[in-house]
C-alpha cells in the first residue's frame, strides 16, 4: 500500500510540474520537453516488460504435488 501511495504522490507531483511548465515555457520548448519525458517513460516501461519476461522465462516450475 505504501508503494501505491508513493506512486500516486509522484504522479501528482509530475502532473503539477507539467501544468506549471505549460504556463512558463513556450510551445516549441514544451514539445521538446514532452518528447523527452515520453521517451523516458517508454524506456522505463519497456525495461520493466523485459525484466518481467526474463523472470517468467527463467522461473522454475512448481514441484509436482504428491
Amino acid at each position: 500500500m505504501k508503494l501505491k501511495g508513493l506512486l500516486f504522490g509522484l504522479g501528482g507531483i509530475a502532473l503539477l510540474t507539467t501544468s506549471f511548465l505549460v504556463l512558463i515555457v513556450d510551445e516549441r520548448s514544451l514539445i521538446q520537453i514532452l518528447r523527452v519525458l515520453s521517451s523516458i517513460g517508454l524506456l522505463i516501461i519497456s525495461s520493466l516488460m523485459l525484466i518481467i519476461a526474463w523472470k517468467l522465462l527463467t522461473m522454475r516450475p512448481a514441484p509436482p504435488a504428491s
